[in-house]
């Protein structure tokens, strides 16, 4: 039998230096570039989620006048939220306030005087009453700790308002405030946290038949536009438990007949309705309403002396929100048209606008509104617009007070 012999030979140490160097050659690069993806990604991500939360604020930034985003940096203590109007639910921030030209944080001392903030006018109590543009007309803002979910970054603001200023009282009006009540950005409106009511076309002219065919005198759909008064009920409540809250937006209009034994109407059916439920509902949407515009048809049979238009806005949410009362001209409609002989039913038309929040009587009130009606008929509010606002013209009330507001009230509510 022939034994067959078998190298047991191993490497020697000069082969396994060479191996070993040959794989350190292949591999470290190869480690190198996984180290370096793994921080790519990283800061990639980190760029990404950065770049999706400042899109989420610019969202909301964009549905607020650039003097509210500009009051909701003043502070004239301490920060006493920890988060911002505009943010999304679940944005917070530890501290936020306004950057001086070189880009130093200003602090703010309420024993200071009022005007001690560079863009902020206080009072005595240190509360907001106006805003100071700037001479380049940029603010300059920022926010610390701004957490979302686990990411968390500082964010600066610059804010150019060169296009959206303000015009002085009396001056020409130019160019107003970005989302003010004469420049309402209706292009960016989002459906998140905006709520958009455009008052039916034919509702109005349906009422006036609906009227017509209970009347027992055959009295005209025509005759009842005169006849009818009409309160557009813009409703904010909170609808849900709480454990499952649902700030709501309804919108119920009320017509009701004027004398209605003139006009062969009983009494019992001298009020009819239509409302329209669920326009926004935080529940569906997982956003508080932070805008609600309301575009509404006039009646130009509601003039000083026999106001027939009137619009309610109730707030009971809690929530801070935004209204804006557009009234939309549409003469064509003999419905829209006023029976007088008025050479100008503009320079008549009259609506009265009422503000129910539950924070009235404090001055952090939760409802603003802000609207084309300007209010001419009295003088207690002074004129600070030109052109086509002063046309129309309205009253504004706070609750069931029967006084037109106050400066004072004006400023804090409209």
């Amino acid at each position: 039998m022939k034994i067959e012999k078998r190298n047991h030979k191993g490497f020697t140490l000069v082969e396994l230096l060479i191996a070993v160097v040959i794989l350190a050659v292949v591999v470290i690069p190869l480690i190198n570039n996984f180290v370096l993806s793994a921080k790519i990604n990283q800061k990639s991500k980190k760029v990404m989620n950065g770049t999706s939360m400042m899109q989420n604020v610019m969202e909301g930034m964009n549905a607020y006048a650039v003097e509210d985003i500009v009051k909701s940096f003043e502070r004239h203590s301490a920060v006493s939220s920890n988060s911002l109007s505009f943010f999304p639910n679940g944005m917070t921030v530890s501290n936020y306030g306004e950057l001086d030209t070189a880009g130093t944080t200003v602090q703010y001392d309420k024993t200071s005087a009022p005007s001690a903030s560079q863009y902020g006018i206080f009072d005595v109590s240190g509360n907001i009453v106006d805003i100071k543009d700037p001479a380049n007309n940029k603010f300059m803002l920022f926010a610390q700790d701004v957490k979302q979910g686990k990411n968390k970054f500082d964010i600066r603001f610059t804010i150019d308002a060169s296009s959206y200023i303000r015009p002085a009282i009396g001056a020409d009006p130019g160019m107003t405030y970005y989302n003010s009540e004469s420049m309402t950005n209706v292009a960016s409106l989002n459906p998140l946290y905006d709520c958009s009511y455009a008052e039916p076309g034919s509702e109005f002219r349906d009422m006036c038949e609906e009227f017509a065919k209970i009347s027992t005198n055959s009295t005209s759909p025509e005759t009842f536009r005169g006849a009818l008064q009409r309160t557009m009920k813009v409703v904010v409540a909170d609808v849900g438990t709480v454990t499952d809250p649902d700030v709501r937006v309804d919108v119920i209009n009320e017509y009701t007949c004027n004398s209605p034994a003139t006009y062969g109407i009983t009494t019992a059916n001298k009020t009819q309705s239509e409302s329209h439920i669920g326009l926004f509902s935080s529940a569906v949407n997982d956003k508080d309403p932070r805008n609600i515009y309301i575009y509404y048809r006039a009646n130009y049979e509601s003039k000083l002396g026999n106001v027939l238009d009137n619009i309610e806005v109730t707030n009971t949410s809690g929530k801070p929100v935004t209204v804006y009362l557009v009234r939309v001209n549409i003469l064509d409609d003999i419905f829209a048209i006023r029976t007088d002989s008025s050479p100008n039913n503009e320079l008549n038309y009259v609506v009265n606008v009422r503000v129910f929040d539950s924070k009235a009587g404090n001055p952090d009130l939760k409802t603003m509104v802000c609207s084309n009606l300007r209010n001419n008929i009295t003088k207690t509010i002074a004129e600070n617009k030109a052109g086509a606002e002063k046309v129309s013209r309205a009253n504004f009330y706070i609750d069931n007070s029967v006084s037109v507001m106050t400066q004072a009230e004006y400023d804090n509510v409209v």
